[in-house]
């Protein structure tokens, strides 16, 4: 039984062949490793398997175009025939790489005609950014502020000061903010205060609208914060209803910035393609995967929304990685997820979408650089942009001492005030490199002096 099974195995079964016809007469077709003119072949043919191994489903649909590409050539999947499918690759058979699936042209026109415009030029797909602050981050910052009150004064200043018992002391504030939408807009957490119930320990901050959405107006989060010893209110939540107002408004502002770091990390290899044969002194290639690249007579350009110099890599081994005639050049290419375009993290547009800048790329190319005897060609990726916090804290003093009448008043109009601005370190935006709040380290570089170093720190 086993020996039978053995014989029927060897004989062979029914397999699809499948055939795909060239779209045009030409294609991108490279230059000849020795004396002859390669043309595109006419029919190609792979099997089920094969066609299974390069992504292409198992049922054609009539609303689309299955395209496949050979040696710069293009061909349109026409279907298969049933028969016994040699797995042993030729020029023309089982050598053929998916290229793409398009939406069939209105008739009379077919699917060959969709090809000429695709012909030589070759589009690199979009692919997301992936790194940088990712969308949701949590930013909670403390700030440190014990000593320090409302008009700028330091506890323990020397007699004489402006101090007066009427202003307040800051104390110690943590401010919430999350990142909303990428790359830098960070918004403040929503007001857990409500016009149905204003608990004050609950309160976060009093001007929810969102003309300033990643701004504090921390009022209500001043102890004993009204105007006037006269009319006081025992619940400060309750500012709109004080006859006075706040006697400190404290304003807290947190901004997440792109900046050209001063130390940006070192240039990397992004992008390598080597061809196979007759190199030259290397002018088989030229430009850059920035603004695109001509390879012969195939050019790759990127997506507008940005892509990678992987997918460069992958388009290019699709294109020009098979041969199609003995003395055709082959190419093969390798790449990172270096960025290429201006760095949509999603595009189209989805929640949290956005793009790192409106011009300039994020990483900067240089190339190519060429090796073994012209033969490889190499491109070099720099990040050149990094994140940086600036924490912006400001309070505003309304309240002096009036000694006539032994009573805390409200002067309508700040009297005192100061302003702390904290920066971060820079943090380099590069591909594939997730970046926490928690990378981040506040320093103080402008405020009160007994306003510490370090006095806001991120969790």
């Amino acid at each position: 039984m086993l020996s039978l099974h053995r014989a029927a195995c060897c004989c062979g079964g029914t397999d699809k062949i499948w055939s795909a016809s060239r779209c045009t007469s030409e294609g991108c077709m490279n230059d000849p490793c020795t004396e002859c003119e390669p043309s595109c072949p006419t029919t190609v043919t792979f099997c089920d398997a094969y066609r299974d191994s390069i992504g292409l489903p198992p049922a054609l649909d009539a609303a689309k175009c299955y395209i496949v590409s050979l040696g710069g050539c293009l061909y349109v999947v026409t279907g298969f025939t049933s028969g016994a499918c040699s797995p042993t690759p030729t020029l023309t058979h089982n050598s053929v790489s998916f290229y793409g699936i398009y939406t069939a042209p209105t008739p009379p026109l077919s699917c060959l005609d969709l090809c000429a415009p695709l012909v030589g030029t070759h589009l690199v797909e979009f692919v997301a950014f992936d790194g940088g602050v990712p969308c949701g981050t949590q930013f909670n910052v403390t700030v440190d502020m014990n000593g320090v009150y409302c008009n700028g004064e330091c506890a323990g200043d020397p007699p004489g000061s402006p101090f007066n018992p009427c202003t307040r002391e800051i104390q110690t504030k943590t401010f919430e903010w999350s990142l909303d939408s990428w790359p830098t807009i960070l918004v403040s957490s929503q007001t857990k205060c409500d016009t149905a119930s204003r608990q004050c320990a609950d309160c976060v901050e009093i001007d929810p609208a969102g003309t300033l959405p990643n701004t504090y107006v921390a009022n209500e989060q001043v102890i004993d914060n009204y105007c006037n010893d006269l009319s006081p209110v025992p619940d400060p939540c309750e500012d709109p209803s004080i006859p006075f107002g706040p006697a400190c408004t404290l304003n807290a502002n947190l901004a997440l910035d792109i900046v050209f770091p001063a130390e940006p990390p070192a240039a990397v290899v992004a992008l390598t393609i080597t061809r196979s044969c007759d190199c030259g002194t290397g002018g088989w290639i030229s430009g850059s995967p920035d603004s695109g690249l001509y390879i012969e007579g195939c050019y790759f350009y990127p997506d507008t929304c940005g892509t990678t110099a992987q997918a460069f890599a992958e388009k290019i081994n699709s294109v020009l990685g098979k041969q199609s005639a003995t003395c055709l050049a082959t190419y093969s290419a390798t790449g990172t997820c270096a960025p290429i375009g201006i760095a949509h993290q999603v595009c189209p547009a989805e929640i949290c979408n956005g793009q790192l800048t409106t011009s300039i790329p994020p990483y900067s190319w240089t190339g190519p650089f060429y090796s073994a005897g012209y033969c490889t060609a190499t491109y070099y990726a720099q990040p050149i942009m990094a994140y940086k916090l600036v924490l912006t804290i400001s309070a505003y003093n309304f309240t002096f001492f009036n000694v006539d009448n032994d009573q805390c008043q409200c002067t309508g109009s700040a009297l005192g005030g100061f302003v702390a601005i904290f920066e971060s370190n820079e943090i380099p935006v590069e591909c594939n490199v997730p970046v926490t709040a928690t990378d981040f380290t506040l320093t103080k570089v402008s405020g009160p002096s007994c306003i510490a170093a370090g006095a806001a720190t991120i969790s």
